[in-house]
């Protein structure tokens, strides 16, 4: 519940009212769209209520409005995944925006993929571990990286996705991509895994600062509830 994420009634007034105004703005259910902020706090994708409703209201900007409700739903279901392997809310969600560009099968495989890369990298089995001989690196050692968490995790991560992307023949590039990142690459091209690769390790840090990004819509009911 929301009540729980405030230490003060002037916070509880100010999450409530954005939790309206983002439903309102994005015609969200306004019990949806707390679940959902409460699952970003929860599974590590915000740092608080606050950062969470600022990061749903910068990605619902950013993609169609026909999007928005599987934007949150990929959000919710694969942030623990995107968060355990050291991304940030901000990079998350961009790298989830970019994905639902091309629509929600598109969305839903980037997340299949990564929760598959999550398990397959730690797994130690011989088809990861001759995955990580292949670009030249210690399966056991990577596998440390990655559990570890936070930047630990991401840096092991993008040097992960730097060997794949070395790899010059591209059948090899692919099969090496695929027994780490599992069926969801199956699917793919072979000329479109590089690409799907460059944008899990190309995003800048994602959307920049949202500080304030949920407080800037139209403040019918933030403005109502402060009077």
């Amino acid at each position: 519940p929301i009540d729980s994420w405030a230490t003060t009634d002037a916070e509880l007034t100010a999450l409530t009212a954005k939790a309206l105004d983002f439903a309102t703005v994005f015609g969200v259910d306004v019990t949806e769209a707390v679940q959902r902020a409460g699952s970003f706090v929860e599974n590590g994708l915000a740092r608080d209520a606050t950062h969470a409703f600022d990061l749903m209201v910068d990605s619902a900007q950013r993609v169609p409005a026909a999007m928005r409700g599987d934007l949150l739903e990929a959000a919710d279901e694969y942030g623990k995944h995107l968060a355990g392997l050291g991304f940030t809310g901000e990079e998350a969600f961009a790298l989830l925006v970019e994905a639902s560009k091309k629509g929600p099968i598109a969305l839903d495989k980037a997340g299949d993929a990564i929760k598959e890369f999550q398990i397959r990298s730690t797994d130690m089995s011989a088809t990861s571990v001759d995955a990580y001989k292949a670009i030249g690196l210690n399966a056991e050692e990577m596998a440390g990286k990655l559990l570890a968490g936070g930047e630990t995790a991401r840096g092991g991560f993008d040097e992960i996705v730097d060997g794949l992307l070395a790899i010059k023949d591209p059948v090899k590039r692919a099969n090496t991509s695929i027994a780490l990142f599992g069926v969801p690459l199956e699917d793919m091209a072979v000329n479109e895994i590089p690409g799907f690769l460059s944008s899990l390790n190309d995003l800048d840090g994602g959307f920049g600062d949202v500080t304030g990004k949920a407080a800037e819509l139209p403040g019918r009911w933030y403005d109502s509830l402060l009077d």
